[in-house]
């Protein structure tokens, strides 16, 4: 006579509780890390706007030390003043919430600053440069390797390199 087989256990609690956990830890570390890209985009999306501004102002003074002195220069010189420490605090923003700021590129942003300015805001009448000059060269360096310091910063604090 055949025989009935003995019934099968139901799953243990325990059984059910690790695979809760499991399913909840799971859902921890895909949550950290979605958190961590979304940080990472938008500190790129930053770092992009900043540049844009960092090769805007390149440009406005390139077109200020190439022009003949005018009416407006007083201005331009503010502008250029304003907006180099506007770029120093967007710099900054990049790099709060940490203990270390990754985003320590001040040599360059005085280096920067000092190819723009260059003293002659202080003097009555400022030369006009050659599009060639070693004065334009050394705007566009300085704006080059800030840009080039930040991009570096953002590998080395997001692993991209």
């Amino acid at each position: 006579m055949p025989t009935c087989p003995e019934p099968k256990e139901l799953p243990s609690q325990n059984g059910q509780l690790i695979t809760w956990l499991l399913v909840f830890a799971g859902w921890v570390v895909v949550h950290w890390m979605s958190v961590r890209r979304a940080r990472r985009q938008e500190k790129l999306a930053m770092l992009g706007a900043i540049e844009k501004r960092i090769v805007a102002l390149r440009v406005a003074a390139v077109a200020y030390y190439t022009s003949q002195p005018a009416e407006a220069d007083k201005a331009s010189e503010t502008h250029f003043k304003l907006e180099v420490k506007s770029i120093i605090r967007n710099i900054k923003l990049l790099g709060k919430k940490r203990h270390s700021d990754p985003y320590n590129v001040e040599g360059d942003i005085i280096s920067l600053r000092q190819a723009l300015t260059g003293g002659d805001f202080e003097v009555g009448v400022r030369k006009v440069f050659a599009p060639d000059d070693e004065k334009i060269q050394e705007i566009w360096g300085c704006a080059d390797d800030l840009i080039a310091s930040l991009q570096a910063a953002f590998e080395r604090v997001h692993w991209l390199s």
